[in-house]
């Protein structure tokens, strides 16, 4: 309950909110990315480095204009907002461990699951694994009892997200 507690908080405190006009703008701003390759990344060996890496290289910003950062531009500004980090997490996960994943937006305020449409909101991004759910804003893999607590708003997997 106590990681619960403590995820929540950091959701609050780091704000990760949308302006929510459709899927389309979702869609616009989550592809088309390219994907980045750096010597920087030649030390991660595991999601975990990968984790590590973020917590010890990145710092939170939050982004007014939900502008969806490149690698390459995450990299350079060394801040970003939750997409953002989820996008940074997935372009590593494949470049230095070949492992392709998914990003997921969520409403996790909802008890219940809502549509946007329906007055759900998009309020975090998680990137999914497998099976595992990683939070790389907080430096947080989730357990897979804490994946059924989220509302999935919209998913999106590596080909949608990026161009090779």
């Amino acid at each position: 309950m106590k990681n619960i507690l403590i995820f929540i908080c950091s959701v609050m405190v780091f704000g990760c909110s949308y302006d929510v006009y459709s899927d389309g703008v979702f869609h616009s701003r989550a592809s088309g990315h390219s994907i980045f390759y750096s010597e920087e990344f030649s030390t991660i060996n595991s999601e975990a480095d990968i984790l590590k890496y973020l917590k010890e290289n990145y710092s939170y910003e939050r982004d007014i204009w939900d502008n969806w950062k490149s690698p390459s531009v995450m990299v350079s500004d060394r801040s970003g907002d939750c997409e953002d980090y989820c996008i940074l997490f997935s372009n590593i996960l494949y470049t230095e461990l070949n492992i392709k994943s998914k990003i997921i937006l969520i409403d996790s305020n909802s008890e219940i699951s809502r549509s946007v449409a329906s007055g759900g909101t998009i309020n975090h991004a998680l990137v999914l694994v497998g099976s595992d759910l990683y939070d790389p804003t907080s430096g947080r893999y989730l357990r897979k009892i804490e994946y059924f607590k989220y509302k999935i708003g919209y998913s999106y997997s590596f080909d949608e997200i990026f161009t090779e």
